[in-house]
């Protein structure tokens, strides 16, 4: 007589095998940043940090991997566009004017409060920081329309 619970074991080798043929079936996502193939549930790119999936920004958690991705490209990838120039400074310079008017409204009582003195550097920590930010992001516009000459100039 067999026993009716043996029906009912499931080896690990089985729900492996099963599992990698799930998985070779599956497409593999591709980054549109740096074409890297990843797996069919991320939601970023295991290479670059770029979001691939259509809800790769919905958590608050992970919205906020897409805002640095955004920023990181922004500042220090190759094909920078207008709009985001734009969005980066509608964004960062009004903090940098109000981090400036703090600073100069606020009075300066150092030997009163020496939590003042620890504020105002970690102020200026944030305005150099803004500052950097705003430097590269144009910069890096800048640089990369500025067009090389179509040939050089012929040698005599």
């Amino acid at each position: 007589m067999q026993n009716p619970d043996a029906s009912n074991n499931v080896r690990i080798e089985d729900v492996t095998a099963r599992d990698s043929e799930i998985e070779n079936d599956l497409e593999w996502m591709i980054c549109p940043c740096c074409h890297q193939h990843n797996a069919p549930h991320a939601n970023f790119c295991v290479a670059c940090g770029a979001p691939i999936s259509a809800t790769a920004a919905i958590a608050p958690f992970e919205r906020i991997f897409a805002e640095g991705f955004l920023l990181r490209e922004a500042a220090f990838g190759k094909h920078t566009k207008l709009f985001t120039v734009i969005a980066v400074w509608l964004i960062f310079f009004p903090m940098m004017v109000s981090v400036i008017g703090l600073f100069i409204l606020v009075p300066r009582l150092y030997w009163l409060d020496p939590g003042l003195l620890v504020g105002d550097i970690a102020m200026l920590f944030m305005l150099t920081w803004i500052a950097l930010l705003l430097y590269r992001v144009t910069q890096n516009y800048i640089g990369q329309n500025q067009s090389p000459p179509d040939s050089p100039p012929p040698s005599d």
